[in-house]
């Protein structure tokens, strides 16, 4: 052999041993070599899924914007799979993945929201559960709250968000990562020593909208996701931190994230809609405390690998009906791994997506089928399919079998009666999934690719709503609804903008429109039922909650609006029936409870019970508006005002948009005239989607009282315009007729009205006042006792029933009527006028000086409060100078006064002050 030829040689075997070498690093054969690099044995568990993290922004994967250094230490020390995938773009399908260790085909968990965890699937969790593992769970998400199943074998399963407080108070349904550590670390600490425990904590941080906060915010200004990640990367170290962890021998960490972002890649924003890797591919990393450091895997993984791998490395065996492979067995073969993007198809009735990955192939399934190669291309840019035919072809029959093997009986889907308020959450996230799980549509469906410059567009549409510019959302929706009629996503987001608009009537027109297409919509029925209600349309209302229980008996929206319909239509034993069989099936759902302690607790006078239930209630769901109204309301009820606006403010603070909260703390600022009110009952009219008369009557009340009679008689006039026959409206023309001088009109308005309406306390508390003023202090009585017995807390109505009580010579019965006005409303100066009176009635000359000089202080422009003090100063107090000093007052105001002519000659026949 010659020495060149010896030379080749010996170059030929190094390079191989160094190919060798380097495969084992980065080529597909580690896969094979992990069983014999880490050992099975009992050990305790952590995993830790990111939610909306794209490899490419971590330290690990290559990127140099963003710090990660936990997650790079876990990757330097551990193993990283550079080539893994999600199941799907969305968190629940993803995770149901990841803890089941089965495809979404066969898991039939294929949407956010709709669709949830069968009881007959074995988890992870139940899995190591059984193994003596104690079990913990901290999800940061709505989209992963128990209702979905994968609570399934966790003893704790924390999906409380409401008690930590939120970066951006429009995005409700989510918690930042310390506040989900902080839950976890808290629950290591419970555990013994010798305990093995699978600890599960989801990080939501960098999902849109991205708001890092101090001092990621500022430290990366020009790439807030990034800083999103970084501070999540902080809140991993922190976690880890914890000595039941940092401590531990026999330990492995693995992180995955769920899905991917499309960051404008294939024009796709965010997630759901398309499956490219921009959304698709994920980091998984895996650290075991006695295994190999430093191990970079290319071989392609799924995330359905993940629990044979976990049960693999703790010594148990894996179930032979997973689809997912441990990492740990000796062979791996070449196999297809399978995603989808059903998102389209739920939200808008497009087509479904489907991907299969063989070696270094990516078939998408699609009307517009692609191909691509993805070590040529991994950014998914050249189609393939007309070049590679063949290749194509063999993917589709991969893919064909796959769908046999996977769901031999069809498509499995588990879906869920997916609730209001659940869609309200969705939303908030960015997910438009409607209630109707298969929208209606004629012909092919639609291609999402090609479909995706709408999906843009409703995606900026929700961000106007979200911002309350419903005249650029309605505009946008318009146009979108050009393109594609049918949509009923887009017509319930259309509803939403000309609801914000007040364009009640062109609301209904189109909610009408999309239940022409489907009928069985229960957002829309829901909605359309609540516009209803609003429009004193009870008997139609009940009917569209009771067609939506029909489809749903789960709907606790639909269930709420029924009873809340049954109370505002006097059928209180319905209303409570109906609270009570919504109660039986989730007895701690916030809004129920608190229709139950107003409808039910609260007229039963079982005033503590309720207020419990509603400060539960409130505490449950921070972001939920009507507990805070109901809490709010029963304090004003109670008299205890100061109480009732801070629930009001903390209802505000949680959602800052809700125009019920805001018309509520208007009433209460106008009541108690604060000098804030004007401002907050325009703001809170700026808010209503429909006409509150209460906010333009008590606007109309305050401008009267400051002197704007034609700016305050104008909006009286707008009540009566708009709903001439409600009993406000009619309430409203009766107070003004008073004022007007047509008492007797007047009086029959209010007699009329509490014939009619015997439960309406206002005309009750009016028509007391005014049959006062005519000397019928039997009748005032009455009506003030009326008053007062349906609503305790009303202040005038105790001063008008004092007053009526004096004069019919019941003092003492008149006293304690008057100290309640007062204890309401200390400010009152016609109470302390009134109890000035009685006071010095029963012989109590110094409290009733006392009351009168407060009425004065309250309002200067009383003419018997300064009469009446200078009368006791002069007949039980003995001060003339106080004598001299109230009736020159009184003439210096009230010279025409018919009492005027004796208080002169009552000053002209004191004796002159001594010098």
């Amino acid at each position: 052999m010659t020495r060149s030829r010896i030379v080749g040689l010996v170059l030929l075997l190094v390079g191989l041993a160094a190919a060798a070498y380097f495969i084992l690093l980065r080529g597909p054969a580690p896969v094979s070599e992990l069983g014999k690099l880490l050992q099975r044995k009992p050990r305790s568990l952590v995993l830790i899924t990111v939610d909306t993290t794209r490899p490419d922004h971590l330290e690990p994967y290559g990127a140099e914007n963003v710090e990660t250094p936990r997650l790079q230490r876990l990757a330097r020390e551990g193993i990283v799979m550079e080539r893994a995938y999600a199941v799907a773009p969305l968190t629940l399908p993803a995770h149901t993945s990841i803890l089941t260790g089965l495809y979404p085909p066969q898991t039939g968990v294929r949407n956010n929201g709709t669709h949830f965890v069968p009881a007959e699937l074995t988890t992870l969790t139940e899995r190591l559960s059984e193994a003596g593992y104690r079990t913990g769970a901290f999800v940061s998400a709505a989209v992963l709250e128990r209702r979905y199943g994968l609570d399934q074998g966790f003893e704790v399963y924390d999906d409380d968000l409401s008690k930590f407080r939120v970066r951006n108070p429009r995005i409700v349904p989510e918690r930042p990562g310390e506040f989900t550590v902080e839950a976890a670390r808290g629950w290591l600490d419970t555990l013994e020593a010798d305990e093995r425990f699978f600890l599960w904590v989801h990080f939501f941080d960098p999902h849109y909208a991205y708001n890092p906060p101090p001092p990621y915010h500022d430290d990366y200004r020009a790439n807030l996701y990034g800083g999103e990640i970084a501070y999540m990367d902080a809140q991993i170290a922190e976690l880890l931190s914890h000595p039941r962890i940092r401590r531990a021998s026999g330990m492995a960490i693995t992180v995955i994230g769920d899905h991917g972002e499309g960051f404008g890649e294939h024009r796709e924003q965010t997630h759901g809609l398309l499956p490219y890797l921009s959304t698709l591919h994920v980091p998984w990393i895996l650290w075991v405390d006695d295994g190999p450091r430093g191990i970079r895997l290319r071989r392609p993984v799924s995330q359905v690998d993940l629990a044979p791998t976990l049960l693999d490395l703790v010594g148990l065996p894996v179930s032979d009906g997973m689809a997912g492979r441990s990492l740990l067995l000796p062979v791996l073969p070449e196999r297809s791994l399978y995603s989808e993007a059903y998102m389209a198809y739920y939200t808008y009735g497009w087509a479904k997506l489907q991907v299969i990955r063989r070696g270094r192939w990516e078939y998408i399934d699609a009307p517009e089928a692609e191909l691509y190669d993805l070590w040529r291309d991994p950014h998914e840019l050249s189609n393939q399919l007309e070049r590679r035919q063949e290749i194509a072809n063999d993917l589709r029959r991969h893919l064909e079998e796959f769908r046999g093997e996977a769901a031999p009986e069809g498509e499995q889907e588990h879906e869920l009666a997916i609730d209001e308020d659940m869609i309200a959450k969705l939303r908030a996230l960015g997910y438009l999934s409607m209630s109707s799980p298969r929208p209606s549509v004629d012909g092919d469906r639609p291609d999402p690719k090609a479909m995706i410059h709408l999906h843009t567009t409703l995606e900026q549409a929700r961000d106007f709503l979200i911002e309350n510019r419903y005249r650029q959302a309605a505009d946008l929706l318009e146009g979108f609804l050009r393109k594609d009629r049918t949509n009923l996503a887009a017509m319930a987001d259309l509803a939403l903008a000309r609801l914000g608009l007040k364009e009640t009537d062109r609301a209904v027109e189109v909610i009408e429109r999309a239940l022409g297409l489907d009928p069985d919509h229960q957002q829309l029925l829901l909605m359309l039922a609540r516009i209803e209600g609003n429009r004193q349309g009870g008997d139609k209302a009940l009917a569209l909650a009771d067609r939506v229980l029909e489809l749903n008996p789960k709907s606790m929206s639909a269930w709420s609006l029924k009873a809340r319909m049954e109370a505002r239509m006097g059928h209180k034993d319905a209303a409570a029936a109906t609270i009570e069989r919504a109660l039986e099936m989730d007895p701690r759902h916030p809004a129920v409870n608190a229709i139950y302690a107003v409808t039910v607790d609260l007229p039963a006078g079982r005033h503590e019970e309720a207020e419990r239930r509603l400060r539960q209630a409130t505490a449950r769901d921070r972001f939920q508006p009507m507990p805070w109204r109901g809490l709010g309301s029963l304090l004003e009820h109670l008299g205890r005002h100061d109480e009732a606006e801070m629930a009001y403010r903390q209802g505000l603070e949680h959602s800052p948009d809700e125009g019920s909260l805001h018309a509520l703390l208007a009433v209460l600022l106008a009541r108690r005239g604060h000098p804030d009110a004007e401002a907050q009952l325009r703001e809170a009219m700026r808010y209503e989607s429909e006409f509150r008369n209460e906010l333009y009557v008590s606007l109309a009340a305050l401008l009267k009282k400051k002197g704007r009679r034609e700016e305050a008689e104008e909006l009286y006039g707008r009540v009566l315009e708009v709903s001439p026959t409600k009993p406000e409206a009619r309430n409203n023309r009766a107070i003004a007729a008073a004022r007007s001088g047509r008492m007797d009109e007047a009086l029959a308005e209010l007699r009329a009205l509490t014939d009619e309406h015997p439960a309406y306390s206002d005309a009750h508390n009016n028509l007391a006042v005014l049959l006062l003023s005519r000397g019928d202090l039997s009748g005032a009585e009455r009506h003030a006792r009326r008053t007062v017995e349906l609503t305790p807390a009303v202040a005038e109505a105790w001063d008008v029933l004092g007053a009526a009580l004096q004069r019919q010579g019941r003092p003492r019965e008149a006293l304690a009527a008057l100290d309640r006005s007062l204890e309401l409303r200390p400010e009152s100066w016609s109470a302390h006028l009134n109890r000035g009176r009685v006071r010095v009635e029963l012989g109590d000359a110094r409290g009733g000086r006392d009351d009168l000089e407060a009425a004065l202080s309250a309002n200067d422009l009383l003419p018997d409060a300064y009469f009446e003090l200078a009368r006791l100063y002069d007949e039980a107090l003995g001060d003339r100078g106080q004598v001299r000093r109230y009736y020159r007052a009184f003439l210096d105001k009230f010279p025409e006064d018919r009492r005027a002519a004796a208080v002169r000659q009552r000053i002209a026949d004191l004796p002159p002050p001594s010098s």
